[in-house]
């Protein structure tokens, strides 16, 4: 321990004596090459002793680093140093000592900083006339010369010199470029920027639309998304909030997750023959995710009903069901991060300021059940009122604006597009009324003036259940076969009742007793009398009666024969 603590304070003591004995202990000077404020890992670093005298021949040189022997005492005055690991500041000296009556000098401090390698920065730039530009740069300690390849990185393609910080290059064509930074001689050299794609983009643009999109989608469920594009020479590629970019097929399938609520997708063309040729982007589509299917005994209502609120405004949420324990649950938007925000045995919770400064998801859970998700947040300035939960296709839907700001003048916008405009006339609040609301109304809502808007809303429109028409028209056919079978029953019964009164016979007491005669009844009396005299006629004679028909009066007629015993 002794030797390594003389070890570390001799060449001070050495020095010291120096500058007592001579009075010139700082003569010595030592000079970085090159010289900046700033190196990089990787990069060497001259240090040149010099000890003022013509003939320097005489003298040994040592290297100090941070107060301890860098390099030990030799007749080279120039020390060549590999920087390998980043450092904030190392105090570098030097000491020369004469070879013949040990004169010692020393030098100041020079300060050698050391960062990481640097990496450069490319980025692709538009022009006023239509062409792109890439603009290269390192930030740190310039100056330095740069370079821009095409194609692959061991291809040079231009080089810039003279720069401060950053070049900027005009393309003349597609393709895939990287650039770097360098510096010095032999030329240090920043790392290689990441890639940037010139494209080729065509005035086609695709259409993106996606399967079943009049219904709700729930988690988990698998969504088809397709990519239209005219011509069949396409590959195609889509795109999420937050997703990387997909390229295959023309239809993309999706087994939804919490990331994908209310995240847009779009697509474009890639062309077959030149992957960098393009179409330009389509249309957004947008999953409007429900949490899932909800147990129909289950539901969740915000209080007062809509999206947004302000801040300090009292805000609750019902759970409504057969639970007597509920866990009210948030999802971040942003973030994705969800969370329990309250645990209760009743079924309503407040929210506080905390909550409504974050926009989330929230629904209630037991152990059991869950119930719909809707979207809740909070604002200090403006907020769009609009229903929190989905409305039904048809419905009147009434859309206000309140703010807390004097603007004379509101405008409405959907998808970002203003489409209606009102004059305040309220306190600070207007109204926008769709009178019956359709499928097409569907989409982002937001409010305000040109300087200040709100947050934009999901307003959901639904349509009717087909089931629900299913039931409806089935029931209305059965009321209807159901009042004509009865109508048909009615009109048989009453046929059949005169059927029977006209044609069954009538019974008549005298002949035979009280037996039945089997002739029509209707005969007139003449006819009667007649028959009655001959049954008395004779006890042993018997009519024999056959009917004719009938006669043209529309009376029956009818043939008498008399039959005596021989």
């Amino acid at each position: 321990m002794g030797h390594g603590m003389l070890t570390v304070l001799f060449p001070s003591l050495l020095a010291l004596i120096s500058f007592l004995h001579y009075g010139r202990a700082q003569d010595a000077e030592l000079t970085l090459i090159p010289n900046r404020s700033l190196y990089f890992v990787g990069e060497n670093v001259i240090l040149l002793c010099n000890m003022n005298e013509s003939n320097g021949e005489n003298w040994e040189y040592e290297l100090i680093k941070d107060g301890s022997e860098h390099v030990a005492y030799s007749e080279d005055a120039r020390f060549e140093i590999s920087l390998t690991f980043p450092e904030a500041g190392s105090k570098y000296q030097c000491i020369g000592r004469h070879k013949t009556d040990s004169k010692t000098k020393m030098s100041k401090n020079c300060n050698v900083a050391v960062a990481a390698q640097p990496k450069a920065q490319l980025t692709s730039l538009i022009s006023a006339g239509g062409g792109a530009k890439l603009n290269c740069s390192v930030s740190q300690s310039p100056p330095w010369e740069f370079f821009f390849y095409r194609g692959n990185i061991s291809s040079e393609f231009v080089s810039i010199k003279n720069m401060y910080s950053s070049a900027t290059y005009s393309v003349k064509g597609e393709g895939v470029y990287w650039c770097r930074g360098g510096r010095g001689d032999p030329l240090y050299f920043t790392e290689y920027s990441e890639p940037v794609t010139i494209e080729n983009t065509v005035s086609i643009k695709a259409v993106a639309t996606m399967e079943h999109e009049w219904r709700p989608i729930y988690i988990g469920e698998v969504v088809t998304l397709r990519c239209n594009v005219a011509g069949t020479e396409w590959d195609y590629e889509w795109i999420s909030d937050y997703d990387k970019s997909r390229k295959g097929a023309r239809e993309l399938k999706i087994k939804t997750s919490f990331s994908d609520y209310y995240s847009k997708y779009k697509c474009r063309g890639i062309a077959k023959h030149s992957p960098l040729t393009v179409t330009q982007w389509s249309n957004s589509v947008l999953l409007p995710l429900t949490l899932n299917d909800p147990h129909p005994s289950v539901s969740l209502t915000v209080h007062p009903n809509r999206v947004q609120h302000f801040r300090i405004d009292p805000v609750s949420i019902s759970c409504e069901g057969f639970s007597t324990q509920w866990r009210l649950m948030r999802c971040n938007v942003h973030t994705k991060v969800c969370r329990v925000v309250g645990n209760t045995m009743n079924s309503i919770f407040k929210l506080d300021e905390n909550d409504l400064g974050i926009e989330g998801v929230y629904w209630c859970e037991s152990d059991i059940a869950f119930s719909n998700a809707v979207n809740v947040t909070g604002r200090d300035d403006i907020i769009l009122l609009s229903p929190a939960v989905p409305v039904l296709e048809g419905e009147k839907v009434i859309l206000g604006c309140r703010t807390k700001l004097p603007i004379p003048r509101i405008n409405f916008y959907k998808d970002h597009k203003v489409i209606f405009s009102v004059a305040v006339t309220k306190p600070r609040e207007a109204n926008m009324v769709i009178s019956a609301i359709s499928k097409s109304d569907k989409g982002f809502y937001k409010c305000g003036d040109a300087q200040t808007v709100s947050l934009q809303s999901w307003v959901s429109v639904t349509a009717a259940s087909k089931q629900d028409h299913t039931f409806i028209v089935l029931l209305l056919v059965g009321l209807m076969l159901g009042v004509l079978l009865i109508i048909f029953l009615v009109l048989i019964s009453r046929w059949r009742k005169k059927q029977g009164n006209g044609l069954r016979p009538r019974h008549d007491e005298g002949l035979y007793g009280n037996q039945s005669s089997a002739v029509a009844p209707s005969v007139n009396q003449t006819e009667t009398q007649t028959y009655c005299s001959l049954l008395h006629a004779h006890e042993s004679t018997y009519e024999s009666i056959r009917g004719r028909g009938n006669t043209e009066e529309g009376n029956p007629d009818y043939e008498y024969d008399d039959i005596a015993n021989p």
